[in-house]
């Protein structure tokens, strides 16, 4: 059973540049349930999923995930053209910065790494593996 636990992040908190990942071609109506579970065996951080938008407030495919630690960024890399449904998603390392200024709420709509156009501020949720205590 996933568990996804809720978040905030702070524009003043740290994000590690080796715990994060950008996701592309994800179905626009993905949610991050859909994520934790593209992700499944991963432990993702608490408020680790920022999703994208775009400039008229619709998601578009891409998210940002921020990861435990740098070797579950690493597993998570290799999930690099994986499909949800007949999907393939693409999966490219991401720095902290990015992260914060889409889940950190920098802008209302903040630009997630190229060739995104926006990103959804705010609450993210996470994914607990199991025998990981947030």
């Amino acid at each position: 059973m996933i568990r996804l636990e809720p978040g905030i992040c702070s524009r003043t908190e740290e994000v590690d540049n080796g715990c994060v990942v950008r996701a592309r071609g994800l179905p626009w109506q993905s949610s991050d349930q859909d994520i934790a579970k593209f992700f499944r065996g991963l432990n993702i951080a608490k408020g680790g999923v920022a999703l994208c938008l775009s400039p008229q407030g619709r998601r578009n495919g891409e998210a940002l995930i921020r990861f435990i630690s740098p070797e579950h960024r690493d597993m998570a890399l290799k999930r690099h053209k994986h499909h949800i449904g007949n999907r393939y998603i693409e999966v490219y390392k991401a720095t902290g910065e990015d992260f914060i200024n889409v889940a950190g709420g920098e802008y209302l709509v903040a630009s997630c790494p190229p060739p995104s156009l926006g990103a959804l501020a705010g609450e993210g949720l996470s994914w607990v593996g199991a025998g990981h205590k947030a």
